[in-house]
């Protein structure tokens, strides 16, 4: 099923460089998950303000197993979806010291038909009064700094206790997931 994209707009991504942290330490330590959702490439800053990273995008037929020619097209990239999340992880862990989870997406909008392999994700802090509660929007920008995916409204709830979850992603083997 085809949709009708929205024309693309410019961004220019702003720098994070308050904190640092490698994707080695957030997948390794911090996140859990597995190669196919490991799309973050390199997390370029983190701030109050937010943070910049660079990731790629995928092709879910790529991964899923016993998907026919029903599903060749996606409207979404669950991984890109996914990597705002994972983001938000970081940023609450490093910036507040808790790992969040996604309570709700307010709007999600792909802004081109097709996307680059490549991308640039800000991720914009909205600030909230209560700590736990991580708001953001979610920029997907390519190299002629377009915005060609978007998130908006995204919210994570937060707590210490889910700094648990953490570190599984070096022990997972890569295996194809079924549909």
């Amino acid at each position: 099923m085809r949709s009708k994209s929205r024309a693309a707009f410019t961004l220019d991504v702003a720098r994070h460089d308050q904190h640092r942290l490698t994707v080695a330490t957030a997948y390794d330590e911090l996140l859990f998950h597995g190669p196919c959702f490991q799309v973050i490439e390199a997390i370029d800053g983190l701030s109050e303000r937010g943070a910049a990273a660079r990731v790629r995008s995928t092709r879910p037929i790529d991964w899923l197993t016993g998907s026919g020619a029903d599903q060749q097209e996606w409207i979404f990239d669950p991984a890109l979806v996914d990597a705002a999340a994972q983001m938000a992880l970081l940023w609450a862990r490093t910036v507040h010291g808790h790992s969040c989870l996604p309570a709700r997406f307010g709007r999600i909008a792909r802004l081109r038909d097709t996307l680059p392999a490549r991308l640039r994700m800000a991720f914009d802090n909205v600030p909230s009064a209560d700590r736990h509660l991580v708001g953001a929007n979610v920029y997907f920008v390519d190299d002629a700094d377009r915005v060609v995916m978007l998130i908006e409204g995204m919210e994570c709830v937060g707590s210490a206790a889910l700094n648990r979850l953490g570190g599984t992603a070096a022990s997972a083997a890569p295996r194809a997931l079924s549909a």
